[in-house]
């Protein structure tokens, strides 16, 4: 499986005195995700690429289940507030499958699923 991860963390920070950090900066940011599946259609074994952007204030994961009892999941650290990755995946049976993003927060998650057709 080839995966590429692009995410961007924003720190920020003002030094006073003996070195006191002020992150009193209160922006946020709405958590989402879009979800590409490229092709739609495909053949057993053929690559299929799930394709996700994420945004928010501190996202801490993103998850994306194949539908076909596969799941990748991305674990990120740090005040990450933009993140976007290219998965693959071979499906080895036929059939239609769901495919699901989920990004998660301190806060909640947001989703994005997209269907792909296996012959």
């Amino acid at each position: 499986m080839k995966s590429t991860l692009r995410a961007l963390a924003v720190v920020v920070g003002v030094t006073a005195g003996w070195g006191c950090l002020d992150d009193s900066i209160t922006g946020e940011r709405p958590l989402s995700i879009q979800l590409a599946v490229n092709p739609s259609a495909a053949s057993v074994a053929e690559t299929v690429t799930a394709s996700f952007e994420a945004t928010g204030s501190g996202i801490q994961g993103v998850i994306l289940d194949w539908g076909d009892g596969v799941v990748d999941s991305l674990v990120l650290s740090g005040r990450v507030v933009e993140a976007a990755s290219d998965l693959d995946h071979a499906y080895g049976v036929p059939g239609t499958f769901t495919v699901t993003a989920i990004v998660e927060d301190q806060s909640g998650s947001d989703s994005a699923s997209r269907s792909v057709q296996i012959n």
